[in-house]
């Protein structure tokens, strides 16, 4: 079956359900149209807002605690599963579940890192803040 009978097939099924133009039908079809590139708003704020907010959620105090904190984390979750490597060579059959588990934790602490890093701090109090209706004791 060629394109165009594909085409007016649709169109004619699209006139006898009501439906009118339907996208990819001979009436509806903008695939030979061109469209004028509707200019869209920029989302991201000036450069000066920018680089304020790239530089407190990356290099605040909070910031390098968490760097610290989760490159601690990760170093000792690799040296555990490290050492359990060498004990399951060894002989040690349980250490390989162990030896697949500790990086498992590893990759745990880059994804709450990740997450922590990128909480706005005053939506997090917003969330835990108790409603009013809670207060009316």
């Amino acid at each position: 079956m060629s394109r165009n009978s594909v085409r007016s097939s649709n169109a004619t099924l699209s006139r006898k359900c009501g439906q009118g133009n339907v996208p990819g039908t001979e009436e509806g079809s903008r695939s030979n149209q061109t469209e004028a590139q509707v200019p869209r708003p920029s989302t991201r704020p000036p450069d000066g807002v920018y680089a304020r907010v790239v530089r407190k959620r990356w290099f605040s105090r909070r910031a390098f605690l968490l760097h610290f904190e989760f490159f601690m984390l990760a170093a000792a979750c690799l040296t555990a599963g490290w050492w359990q490597v060498t004990r399951a060579l060894t002989g040690n059959g349980l250490s390989w579940v162990y030896s697949a588990e500790w990086p498992g934790f590893a990759v745990l602490a880059i994804l709450a890192w990740w997450h922590l890093i990128h909480e706005d701090p005053e939506a997090y109090r917003a969330r835990k803040q108790r409603p009013a209706e809670w207060d009316d004791d």
